[in-house]
């Protein structure tokens, strides 16, 4: 008897915290966020999947919490921005309200593949000059082959990019460089209808915009053939700004190895030249100039 009154009051007590189904739900929801949490903490992704889906969940659990169909809606739309790709929003929004604004440039976040190809792109490997990777498996079991076959030569030369892109990036986001304080965004693509441009970095200062390249050149004749690139990367950056209202000026900058003869300025881009040994920019003091005697012409 006084076993089944406990549970009689147990069961009541749940009543009165669970008077709907809303709110049963939006209690699961909520041990859902709180498991999704310490997956995050205790082992966090590179990607941003994990975020995304403990803001939805945590959305969903508000909503039903709040047992309204105005919040429904509004965790609808909370959602749909979580989830989805910002140039969707972004087209979506001029087709709403049918304005010509950001409809012909958009930014995003590179992906994996693109850097890559670029990558293979401006060092001119073609993709079936790559060795296969079934071959590399191969070779890390049968221990012969080193002495059998050569190291291949582009898989070198990708190495080596990516050692230096890496230090390079590295040194940006330590500040390093004459530019001053200013916003690092990395990797990114800067897209319109008709083609899209993946840039190694936007440097974004209060009144001035650097669109940076960073290119693993070994000659010197490298340099003239990427010079076209950039100044088209910049110039649509700048088409990008002024559909946005913004009238910021807008410098190129190529940074290459140290090892290279090149000039300070050529054809209008700032080049700069990164030592990988001494984590330094080659000609940093002689850039400060340059940069400080553009910014007074202006």
């Amino acid at each position: 008897m006084e076993r089944s009154t406990i549970d009689s009051g147990l069961i009541e007590s749940m009543a009165k915290w669970f008077t709907t189904g809303e709110s049963l739900l939006a209690m699961i929801f909520a041990l859902a966020v709180l498991i999704v949490t310490l997956r995050i903490i205790y082992r966090p992704r590179r990607d941003s999947l994990s975020v995304k889906l403990l803001g939805s969940l945590m959305v969903i659990s508000l909503s039903f919490g709040a047992d309204h169909p105005i919040i429904y809606g509004l965790g609808i739309f909370i959602i749909a921005a979580l989830i989805t790709e910002l140039h969707f929003i972004e087209k979506l929004g001029a087709l709403i309200w049918r304005r010509k604004e950001h409809q012909q440039y958009l930014l995003q976040k590179a992906t994996v593949e693109e850097v890559e190809n670029k990558r293979k792109k401006e060092l001119k490997i073609k993709e079936d000059e790559m060795p296969d990777e079934t071959q590399s498996l191969d070779s890390q079991h049968n221990p012969w082959n080193v002495y059998n076959k050569p190291p291949n030569s582009n898989r070198l030369l990708m190495e080596e990019a990516q050692k230096f892109h890496v230090a390079v990036h590295r040194a940006l986001q330590s500040g390093k460089g004459p530019f001053g304080a200013h916003e690092l965004k990395e990797e990114i693509t800067l897209s319109d209808r008709f083609s899209q441009l993946t840039l190694d970095a936007l440097l974004i200062s209060l009144y001035h915009h650097y669109v940076i390249e960073i290119r693993y050149f070994r000659l010197r004749d490298d340099l003239k053939e990427a010079l076209p690139e950039v100044e088209q990367m910049a110039l649509a950056y700048r088409n990008y700004l002024i559909e946005r209202h913004n009238r910021n000026s807008v410098t190129p900058v190529l940074i290459v190895p140290r090892h290279l003869n090149v000039p300070n300025v050529f054809l209008g881009t700032l080049i700069l030249r990164y030592d990988l040994e001494t984590d330094q920019f080659h000609n940093e003091d002689r850039a400060i100039k340059i940069l400080e005697a553009w910014q007074k012409a202006q």
